[in-house]
C-alpha cells in the first residue's frame, strides 16, 4: 500500500465515523461490577495481540498492530501489509487513561476515559477542542461508564462502556452530535471501540486451523 493509499485508508476511516452504527455483542448476563485502583490495571504497558479488525461502513478490514510507549503516551498503530494506516492515541498516566485522537482528528485536552480510582457505573463530562486538519472546533461531552459483560474472539469478560456523547459547536446555530465507545478490560486494556457510527476496531477473527 502507498502513501496515497494510506491517506485514503484514513479519510475512508474518519468520513465513516459519521455514518451508521456498529452493535457490540453483549453477553446477555448480568454484569459484574468493574472497578479499577491502580493504573497498572488498565493494560496500557503493552498490547498482547498482534492483529485486530477495523470495522469501516460494515466492511471488516484484518490489520496487523504495533504498540508504541512514548512517556505518557501509548499508539496503537494499525498496518496493512507492512503500511501504517491509522493509529489510536492515548495518555495514561497515575490518575489515569484519556483518548487523545487518531491520525484523522485529535480532542484537547483529551478526553477522560478513566479517573482513578475508577467504578462504574460513573458519570462525567468534557469540554475542549475537536481538530482535524485545518479545522478547530469546541466541543463538549457528556461521558457515562457502566459494566458489561461482554464476548469477544479471546473469551467473555466483565467490562466498563464508555459512552461519550460529544457535541461539536460548528458554530452558534451548527452543533453536531457524535458517540464514541469504549470498552475497557481490567488488565486488557480497550479491547473495542466505535468512534462514531460505523468506525470499529475488535480484537481479530480466530484463523481456522
Amino acid at each position: 500500500m502507498n502513501g496515497r493509499a494510506a491517506l485514503g485508508f484514513g479519510v475512508l476511516a474518519f468520513l465513516a465515523s459519521f455514518a451508521g452504527t456498529c452493535q457490540p455483542q453483549a453477553s446477555g448476563q448480568d454484569p459484574a461490577a468493574f472497578s479499577i485502583t491502580d493504573s497498572r490495571e488498565l493494560g496500557f504497558e503493552e498490547f498482547k495481540e498482534k492483529e485486530a479488525t477495523l470495522v469501516l461502513a460494515g466492511t471488516p478490514i484484518p490489520v496487523e498492530t504495533k504498540f508504541i510507549k512514548e512517556g505518557d503516551i501509548r499508539r496503537l498503530v494499525f498496518m496493512v501489509h507492512g503500511q501504517e494506516v491509522d493509529e489510536e492515541r492515548y495518555r495514561v498516566g497515575v490518575d489515569g487513561l484519556a483518548f487523545m485522537g487518531t491520525r484523522a482528528e485529535s480532542f484537547e485536552p483529551p478526553i477522560p476515559l478513566v479517573s482513578l480510582p475508577f467504578a462504574a457505573p460513573k458519570s462525567s463530562e468534557w469540554k475542549g477542542k475537536w481538530k482535524t486538519g485545518p479545522t478547530e472546533v469546541e466541543g463538549e461531552a457528556k461521558i457515562e461508564a457502566t459494566p458489561e459483560r461482554i464476548n469477544t474472539v479471546g473469551g467473555q469478560f466483565d467490562a466498563a462502556r464508555i459512552e461519550i456523547k460529544l457535541t461539536m459547536k460548528v458554530d452558534d446555530q451548527d452543533r453536531r452530535e457524535r458517540t464514541l465507545k469504549f470498552w475497557l478490560v481490567r488488565d486488557h486494556g480497550i479491547v473495542r471501540r466505535e468512534l462514531g457510527a460505523d468506525s470499529a476496531r475488535e480484537p481479530a477473527a480466530k484463523k481456522s486451523p
